[in-house]
């Protein structure tokens, strides 16, 4: 655990076998939009893809977050497509919020910071999923350096909404939050899930 990443502790991944996995989380996460990811993130390396978030994976379907070779971001409904920025993207050592908001038309619009940066449109959705969601990676795309304060909605939060609220700890009962991991406990092998889901 690294201290004092946003709002506490924060969690460090070491981009080669680190990772978290949050069993039975399959039934409250959520597999089609809208969904609204958010986490301050610091990454080591920007040389390989890396996963923020996945709920899936390249034969199982779903969806996950993260970034692309050379840092860029990318969100990607697996067997679908990739939604990689052009402009935008992680720099090595930086402290930065990312949020990704995956709309009902299956467009996704990128934030860094609270600020709107980009958007990609599809027209199709994703496949469905029965894995359970995994911090930190999927399939072999692990994240390298730190990720903090995770959430996951099952609502598209507007501009304002993501923005008011990046710099704040939450309650964990806010009206569409169905995962909330604030990476505080400073010891022992468990991710707490701050949402009374329990996805832990």
């Amino acid at each position: 655990l690294e201290p004092e990443m946003s709002m506490g502790k924060a969690l460090s991944f070491d981009g080669v076998d680190d990772y978290v996995s949050m069993t039975g989380s399959n039934s409250t996460i959520p597999k089609t939009p809208p969904i609204t990811v958010e986490a301050w993130v610091k990454a080591s390396v920007t040389s390989a893809t890396a996963r923020i978030v996945a709920l899936g994976g390249s034969s199982s379907g779903g969806w996950g977050a993260g970034i692309a070779n050379g840092g860029y971001l990318r969100f990607t409904t697996f067997g679908v497509k990739d939604y990689d920025t052009a402009n935008v993207y992680a720099n090595i050592g930086v402290r930065m919020h990312i949020a990704f908001r995956f709309n009902a038309n299956y467009s996704v619009d990128f934030f860094v910071n609270g600020v709107k940066k980009e958007t990609i449109t599809s027209t199709a959705g994703p496949k469905s999923t029965t894995s359970d969601l995994m911090l930190g990676r999927q399939d072999g795309e692990f994240w390298p350096g730190v990720i903090d304060d995770v959430r996951i909605w099952n609502v598209a939060r507007t501009d304002q909404q993501i923005q008011d609220n990046m710099n704040k700890e939450l309650a964990g009962n806010e009206s569409g939050l169905v995962g909330y991991w604030k990476f505080n406990e400073g010891e022992g092998s468990v991710a707490y899930d701050s949402t009374e889901n329990e996805n832990d």
